[in-house]
């Protein structure tokens, strides 16, 4: 039978406005804070009771579903390869709403435990009807993720591409293809099941974004969720994520300044384009331009940390003009410059904020920024952006 563990990372906002709805220019990379999955098929037979065995421990939903009852509703009673697949979304909400009496732990009423389930058999039904996979014995999926939910780190697209990736690599296995790294084809295909489960099920306005960062890896440019530049292969950047506990109710624009909104974030927009102009430079630096090595993917040149730090503090410095950041993320920013380092949003609410760390920062002097957030209450993590290991893959 089958076993195999799948990767995938999150997502973060580089450079950008920060704020949804605005289709200005921004910078968004690959976070190397990873969603993990566990797959294995088991022998028919080979325990009492045949099942679907999920372990999402991030969200502590245990579950053992009857092979069954799923192959019964899905495969006898209702199997139509060519049923379209908002049908099929459908029809895997209503089984889900079956689900309570099962063996485990499942609570209907908390939307995480509710929309993994119905990103997990959308995905496995969609992929299984249009790439003939042959489900016949009990499998286990397990799940688990660095990345906090619903914290604006990508961590539903990180897990809906791990799911995706999960169910393409069996339906490959299963056809006698045994790779162990996913070429572009397959990247592709996964990128077209993640996206369309992201949007449908977590309702994700950003899905093309997040789900393309995420399969591919590495710096995306992009403007009106269409991509302008991409760096698949780029060298590793030290980051230092905080968690602000920022209220992420608040209401962002209330305190906008309208006269000169527009200006502002065209000066951010323009900021973000000029980032560009780095990620070349930085990308004609490398030795081998078309077979970028791992040496170099695992080492970010310092001749432009400089101008990416300074790139971030303007960022910020025009996000607090507009008024978005609030006592959190101005404090956090402002301890980050007291070791002069440069610290930004994340994302719109300012929930999570990144401090660009030089590649050769003393671990005594991170270690001195990190206690002193600590004793503010603000939790740090020493973490990477892009590297030789960006996007989803097999482990």
């Amino acid at each position: 039978m089958y076993r195999f563990n799948i990767s995938a990372p999150g997502k973060v906002s580089l450079y950008g406005d920060s704020i949804k709805g605005s289709n200005k220019t921004s910078v968004a990379a690959s976070l190397n804070m990873r969603t993990k999955l566990l797959f294995a098929s088991i022998f028919p037979r080979m325990i009492p009771k045949e099942c679907i065995q999920l372990d999402f421990s991030s969200i502590n939903l245990h579950m053992k579903i009857p092979l069954d009852s799923f192959l019964r509703y899905f495969f006898y009673e209702n199997f139509n390869r060519q049923r379209p697949v908002f049908e099929i979304y459908n029809q895997v909400k209503r089984y889900v709403q079956l689900l309570s009496g099962c063996s485990g732990n499942y609570d209907p009423s908390d939307l995480r435990h509710r929309l993994s389930l119905e990103a997990f058999f959308s995905l496995l039904i969609v992929i299984a009807y249009e790439q003939n996979i042959n489900i016949t014995s009990s499998f286990i999926v397990n799940v688990s993720t660095e990345l906090s939910f619903g914290h604006g780190l990508a961590s539903s697209s990180s897990f809906v591409v791990c799911l995706a990736a999960c169910f393409w690599r069996w339906s490959l296995l299963q056809n006698g293809i045994a790779r162990f790294e996913f070429l572009r084809n397959d990247l592709e295909k996964i990128a077209i099941y993640a996206g369309y489960c992201d949007e449908k099920i977590y309702n994700n306005t950003m899905c093309p974004i997040d789900i393309f960062v995420i399969v591919k890896g590495g710096i995306i440019v992009y403007e009106n969720n269409a991509v302008l530049k991409m760096y698949q292969r780029f060298p590793s950047i030290k980051i230092l994520l905080v968690y602000s506990k920022v209220n992420k109710n608040i209401d962002i624009n209330r305190k906008g300044l309208k006269v000169c909104r527009k200006s502002i974030l065209d000066s951010i927009s323009n900021l973000s384009r000029t980032s560009i102009n780095v990620f070349e430079k930085i990308k004609n630096s490398l030795t081998n331009k078309g077979n970028i090595s791992a040496s170099e993917l695992d080492n970010f040149p310092m001749t432009y940390y400089d101008e990416l730090a300074e790139l971030v503090r303007m960022n910020q410095e025009l996000l607090k003009i507009l008024n978005v950041p609030y006592g959190n993320v101005d404090f956090i920013c402002a301890i980050a410059q007291e070791y002069f380092l440069q610290g930004k949003m994340t994302n719109s609410i300012g929930e999570y904020i990144l401090i660009l760390l030089p590649p050769d920062i003393a671990v005594d002097h991170l270690d001195k920024l990190i206690n002193v957030l600590s004793d503010h209450g603000f939790l740090a993590v020493t973490t990477t952006l892009c590297g030789k290991w960006a996007g989803v893959g097999i482990e």
